[in-house]
């Protein structure tokens, strides 16, 4: 098996891909209607305007809104005179999907309405495809089944990377109190998160072993 780095080295090489290690609030810890306009009734109202989700201060930067399962996410497009859509993006806006979960193809005005079921995905991201750039955004999903295990994925995106290692990094320093998908971050199965979890999801991300638990 090929050697694990030790923590500070493992920090190093995490700091080198650009991912910083400031506190963040996890998924779990964020309660229902955070993030949305107004929250009434089991539905998240999200404000659609002229280049942004939710206020005109998320206008390049994507608005992150959370529900619990099988509650109603509501887009207003109120009457802005100019045409939109919210259009699921799978695991990137940069690179989105031809199968969307949700599309509410472009409109003018109105509102969409998409209803999360349970423990499909908690978190999804979206986009207006007239304005790709401009207006992103993401609802997170808590509460209903568990996620199935996917070991190494530690946020719940679906992938095993060095971000899933940031995370487990953090945690183990007391930066964040949980993780989204912690279940899945003792990827040697040895009854322990630590760097040595960290280290073996970088190498999986970098292709250097081929499988979680090596």
């Amino acid at each position: 098996m090929l050697a694990l780095l030790d923590a500070p080295a493992l920090v190093a090489v995490l700091i080198a891909l650009g991912l910083s290690f400031s506190s963040s609030t996890p998924v779990s810890a964020v309660a229902p209607g955070t993030g949305c306009n107004s929250y009434s009734g089991g539905v998240c109202t999200i404000t659609v305007g002229s280049f942004w989700f939710c206020d005109a201060s998320f206008s390049g930067a994507a608005c992150r809104t959370t529900v619990s399962a099988l509650e109603t996410v509501r887009w207003d497009f109120g009457a802005t005179g100019t045409y939109h859509s919210t259009t699921e993006c799978g695991a990137s806006c940069g690179t989105p999907t031809m199968t969307p979960v949700f599309d509410s193809h472009v409109v003018l005005g109105g509102t969409y309405d998409f209803v999360p079921p349970f423990a499909v995905s908690p978190l999804y991201r979206y986009h207006c495809t007239v304005h790709p750039d401009l207006m992103q955004g993401e609802i997170v999903v808590i509460g209903g089944e568990p996620p199935p295990t996917f070991l190494g994925d530690t946020n719940c995106d679906g992938l095993r990377n060095a971000i899933d290692a940031a995370l487990v990094l953090q945690l183990g320093a007391g930066l964040v109190d949980s993780l989204a998908c912690q279940q899945n971050a003792d990827v040697n199965e040895d009854g322990h998160i630590n760097s040595i979890d960290a280290a073996l999801i970088l190498q999986f991300g970098a292709g250097l072993i081929g499988t979680l638990p090596p």
